[in-house]
């Protein structure tokens, strides 16, 4: 074999090692995992509830509005895609250390600890060398996909 050729494969090697270490760099860390599957039930009246200075109503005479529960895992180093959800949903961290961007506002959650998501783009990350067990429950409108990832992460 040539010195010309062995060079010249030696380059095209080169260049797919690097295209390929480009293309991984950018890949969105691991994804969260659903454990358990979805509970997922119509909820059967309006809510309209005004009870120890919580107010929470649902304001479709229809009733047309489902909760869904899941468990949801963030191996270590994972996060969600940025996202929207339609309704709301509130979390509950179970285990590990999570961190909420709203936007561009991030905050940080530990086990015992919840928030919620309305409406903005947002991601979740686990920055952590440990798994993140989360649970979520979701109100929104009957037959609605959990979230739109059709969304364009901020620039911040």
């Amino acid at each position: 074999m040539s010195r010309r050729m062995t060079v010249a494969g030696a380059l095209v090697v080169l260049a797919l090692a690097l295209s390929g270490i480009a293309y991984a760099l950018t890949l969105e860390p691991g994804a969260s995992q659903l454990l358990d599957g979805s509970v997922r039930a119509a909820l059967a009246e309006r809510l309209n509830v005004h009870h120890d200075g919580l107010d929470l109503q649902t304001a479709n005479p229809n009733n047309a509005y489902e909760v869904v529960f899941q468990k949801i895992k963030y191996p270590a180093h994972s996060s969600s895609p940025w996202h929207t959800h339609p309704g709301f949903v509130l979390v509950l961290v179970q285990q590990g250390t999570v961190t909420h961007l709203d936007g561009c506002t991030p905050t940080t959650y530990t086990a015992g600890q919840s928030f919620f998501e309305a409406g903005g783009v947002g991601t979740i990350e686990n920055t952590t060398n440990d798994d993140a067990i989360l649970y979520a429950a979701f109100v929104v409108p009957r037959g609605a996909p959990l979230k739109d990832l059709n969304v364009q992460a901020p620039s911040c």
